[in-house]
C-alpha cells in the first residue's frame, strides 16, 4: 500500500531533475550562442 506513493514520488522527483537539467542546458546553450555572437563580431571588427 505503501509502494505506489514511493514510486510516484520517485518519478515526480526524476521529472523535476530532468526539467532542471533541460532548463541547464537552455542556458548553456544560450551562453554558447552569445559567445560565438561576441566573436562573430570581433572578427567582423578585426
Amino acid at each position: 500500500e505503501h509502494l505506489p506513493k514511493l514510486i510516484s514520488h520517485a518519478f515526480y522527483f526524476g521529472v523535476q531533475k530532468a526539467m532542471e537539467f533541460k532548463e541547464k542546458e537552455k542556458i548553456i546553450e544560450k551562453a554558447k550562442e552569445e559567445i560565438r555572437r561576441k566573436r562573430d563580431l570581433e572578427k567582423m571588427y578585426t
